[in-house]
């Protein structure tokens, strides 16, 4: 297979999502040089591998070959935009997807359009929307009342953390944009807690869940039970027994949403004997969370290799910086850790779905309590040599 049919098109791309994605830092970080190297970081695997390494050990998979197959499909039977949103392109779409799982369909025709009609295209703009996604990351933090310098941080650790490099850089896959979607849900929720109900926020709220709709059906029942344990656990901030209100908000974050879980499963039972066997749902979470084993990894997905080592050795920084998380940051952030317990007991309970792929649905989470536990090591760190100065 061609990855890139015109370098030409292929480096005047690669300018212009750079650009953007410079742009997008610096509105951030303020400092221009800072902003250039974190983007040419950003973009050195994607254009090192199209340019040189898919030449010699292309990664391929199954899902990446039929997105890329049946959206050339689509883009060549499309004579124009509209198409894909007529009753003829619509029920082709269908025929191709086999559902209504469109969306990514949809998402490789306008990177086509974009970019040209390469493998390359939707990957770019992938990365272009992992980096939106980590400026809705930072802006989720100071919403939350995060301090800066920590948010900043955590922006530098997500824009360049090991598994949005490894599995946004590569291969074409809806990973890194149901990501984003989520990160923009929750941006939308914790909002609206924070600074009050807004219409905007609603419909930007009621637009990803339609957008959700065709791209992974199953997170709108997990945004919105995400967002209902959410409101009931602030609610019950105003009980006045200290214990009360601790009993009340422990048997509503655990009882509810695995209540929803059960009707979830009942509810959509034929939908979702099509994800494959279930597993045992405890065994199952440890799987989820830990796989792969580093140097025990398929050829296939050899790509991982890196990421899956860090993610490894990130272990007890990641378990610390939940501690971190539970003392300091539960109280606005919590619909991250709703969320992320939701999926993972989901994950949990198919064996298909219990690899590294579908964990970047949690990278927020894990991210953020990786960036704790990281932050608060670099700090004692950093202050030994000040403290040794002071007593010299």
């Amino acid at each position: 297979m061609v990855f890139v049919h015109n370098y030409l098109t292929f480096f005047i791309s690669l300018a212009i999502i750079s650009l953007l994605s410079f742009f997008i830092t610096l509105s951030i970080i303020k400092k221009s040089t800072l902003s250039f190297l974190l983007v040419l970081c950003k973009f050195s695997l994607f254009t090192i591998y199209f340019v040189i390494w898919s030449h010699f050990s292309p990664v391929t998979l199954i899902d990446d070959q039929t997105y890329f197959q049946d959206s050339l499909e689509v883009f060549d039977q499309a004579e124009t935009f509209r198409f894909l949103f007529s009753k003829e392109g619509l029920a082709y779409l269908g025929s191709l997807a086999g559902g209504w799982h469109i969306g990514y369909y949809i998402y490789n025709v306008i990177a086509f359009y974009l970019f040209g009609a390469s493998y390359y295209a939707p990957v770019l703009l992938n990365i272009l929307f992992s980096v939106c996604t980590a400026f809705l990351f930072y802006k989720t933090l100071l919403v939350a009342g995060v301090e800066r310098k920590f948010s900043l941080f955590a922006f530098v650790f997500f824009m360049l953390h090991w598994d949005i490099m490894s599995w946004s850089s590569f291969i074409n896959l809806k990973d890194t944009f149901v990501l984003f979607l989520t990160m923009a849900a929750l941006f939308n929720l914790i909002k609206m807690k924070v600074k009050g109900f807004n219409l905007m926020n609603l419909f930007c709220l009621l637009a990803i869940l339609l957008i959700f709709q065709v791209i992974r059906f199953y997170f709108i029942y997990f945004l919105l039970v995400t967002a209902i344990v959410y409101i009931l656990l602030v609610k019950m901030d105003k009980v006045k027994s200290r214990w009360k209100g601790f009993i009340m908000k422990c048997g509503l974050f655990f009882v509810l949403p695995l209540g929803f879980y059960v009707v979830f499963l009942y509810a959509f039972a034929n939908q979702l004997a099509t994800l494959g066997a279930k597993s045992n749902v405890v065994f199952g979470m440890v799987r989820y969370m830990l796989t792969p084993l580093p140097f025990n990894i398929d050829p296939d997905y050899s790509f991982i290799t890196v990421a899956s080592l860090l993610h490894w050795l990130f272990i007890p920084i990641a378990v610390y910086g939940l501690y971190i998380f539970t003392k300091r940051h539960y109280k606005n952030l919590m619909p991250f850790l709703i969320m992320a317990l939701l999926l993972t007991v989901f994950y949990g309970s198919f064996s298909e779905l219990q690899g590294p792929r579908h964990r970047i649905g949690i990278l927020g989470f894990i991210a953020l309590i990786q960036a704790l536990g990281l932050w608060e090591i670099l700090k004692v760190i950093g202050s030994a040599p000040r403290a040794r100065l002071g007593n010299s």
